[in-house]
């Protein structure tokens, strides 16, 4: 690494390496890469967070049809089942469960 060839870039570092940027993600810090969430910190706590906000994401665009009344309820869990629960879900068979 040479002297004055990297900056500060929203706390992540930024070196120049054959005159092309480099990112280094910090310790504590966490980037979408491909529609994957990649961490050096606490990976399966900021990957369960990442998945509960993606349901929620999924919950609110459904959320007109999940709450109207008009549908069954029974269509509206299918439809919940089939939707929101595997986006929280996904992955979650990797998952190390300790307690």
């Amino acid at each position: 690494m040479l002297p004055g060839n990297n900056e500060e870039k929203k706390g992540r570092t930024v070196v120049s390496v054959n005159n092309k940027p480099v990112e280094f993600l910090p310790l504590d810090g966490s980037t979408m890469y491909l529609g994957r969430l990649l961490t050096l910190g606490d990976f399966h706590g900021a990957k369960i967070q990442h998945r509960i906000s993606r349901g929620w994401k999924m919950f609110w665009s459904l959320k007109r049809t999940l709450c109207d009344k008009g549908h069954s309820l029974r269509d509206r869990l299918k439809l919940f089942e089939a939707t929101v629960s595997p986006t929280v879900l996904y992955g979650s068979g990797t998952w190390t469960m300790t307690a």
